[in-house]
């Protein structure tokens, strides 16, 4: 037979757990409200705006222009395993052929250029996967691609991605835009989805005429994963650094 204290102790808990249910069904008292997770990138842009920007882009380039360029994910990858990386910038850049490329640097929490990777030798589109036949011919590059580790594929010297960049910038229009800086989200977030195996940077115009960039992850095939559009980089300039400080930024 239960003890005097024992029925105390179950007479007790009886009523607490009755109270707790009644409280339970009281409005505002159920519960809390279910945590508000935060948005995956401030990056995170609608897909049907990502189609303007890079329409609007497309509309006013020769046919045959360079339209996208396309990453194994190891670039981004190996970009962001950089001590102190919290970001990517992603500068226009311009070959001897005056074929246009991008060059990517991590960028540390300061906005500077972490320049010991510089990422370079991207896919450029066209040919991309818009049509059967350059789904075709951009498959024939991803096989040829694959000769080489995709990380090393990517890498190219410091002076050649300098280069580059400097090409674009002595034919660019006085205050043109010469990047796009993302935090790191924006990648982590591309890269999280089912299937992706690197990213294709689209270039964008804004309706006011600036140049910008949409984000897209990629697929083993090379198709876009078009459900989460990234944009929204600041533009350099003025975020990037300038000459000065650029000096500044790791050999």
């Amino acid at each position: 037979m239960p003890s005097q204290s024992s029925r105390k102790r179950f007479l007790g808990g009886g009523l607490v757990a009755v109270l707790v249910g009644i409280l339970s069904g009281l409005p505002g008292v159920a519960s809390a409200a279910p945590k508000q997770e935060p948005p995956v990138s401030s990056h995170l842009i609608s897909r049907e705006h990502a189609e303007e920007l890079i329409a609007r882009f497309r509309a006013t380039v020769a046919p045959g222009a360079v339209r996208a360029q396309s990453f194994h994910r190891s670039a981004f990858d190996a970009l962001l395993a950089q001590p102190g990386a919290v970001g990517i910038r992603i500068y226009y850049g311009k070959y001897a052929d005056g074929a246009d490329t991008v060059v990517l640097y991590a960028t540390d929490k300061n906005g500077l250029d972490l320049t010991r990777v510089p990422v370079n030798a991207s896919n450029p589109c066209p040919p991309c996967s818009d049509s059967e036949a350059e789904a075709d011919a951009l498959q024939m590059s991803a096989a040829a691609s694959k000769q080489k580790p995709p990380v090393s594929s990517h890498l190219v010297s410091r002076a050649h991605a300098e280069e580059l960049i400097a090409r674009f910038r002595a034919t660019a229009a006085p205050g043109a835009a010469r990047g796009q800086s993302f935090d790191r989200s924006a990648f982590d977030a591309l890269l999280a989805q089912p299937g992706a195996a690197g990213i294709r940077i689209h270039y964008g115009k804004h309706a006011d005429g600036t140049d910008t960039v949409v984000l897209y992850a990629t697929d083993k095939n090379g198709w876009d994963l078009t459900r989460m559009p990234m944009q929204n980089g600041l533009a350099c300039p003025p975020s990037c650094p300038d000459d000065d400080t650029e000096a500044g930024a790791l050999p």
